[in-house]
């Protein structure tokens, strides 16, 4: 089963288009000299936090014009909403590991400087091991209570 064309269209287009909007901003304002790896890493961060976002639009249309319309199949009132779903998943994943492992282990490394010397990067890694500990408690955390409602 597929999601209405009207979802599938807005998804396509909006997030085809904003990829490239994320890399002209992240390359236009970023601080010259960073490694190439932290640019794709924050065009992706920056792709999945306004892909949230974006995707509101069109999720509540869907639900009102699925849920008042009477001549609407209700499979795809569910195929919308799995669809979104699996979008909103997939978008809050992105963030939550970007944001709290990746771009902070990155952020370590490039403000560090050297991390050849063994304390440097011993050090990069004690925080990210204590940071990333913290996350997934929370992470954890939150899933538990997600699943308590639904």
């Amino acid at each position: 089963m597929a999601a209405s064309e009207s979802v599938q269209v807005y998804l396509g287009i909006v997030l085809l288009c904003l990829f490239p909007v994320c890399a002209f901003v992240v390359l236009y304002y970023a601080e010259p000299g960073f490694p190439f790896r932290t640019y794709c890493t924050t065009i992706l961060g920056y792709y999945a936090s306004f892909g949230i976002l974006l995707v509101v639009p069109i999720d509540i249309a869907a639900m009102v014009f699925n849920r008042l319309s009477t001549d609407s199949d209700p499979t795809v009132y569910h195929d919308d909403r799995r669809v979104l779903s699996d979008v909103y998943n997939t978008f809050f994943t992105m963030v939550l590991v970007l944001g709290s492992f990746v771009l902070i282990l990155e952020e370590y490394f490039n403000s560090d400087g050297n991390l050849c010397h063994p304390s440097d990067s011993s050090f990069a890694l004690r925080l990210y091991i204590q940071i990333s500990s913290l996350t997934l408690c929370r992470l954890f955390y939150l899933q538990d209570k997600v699943h308590q409602y639904f």
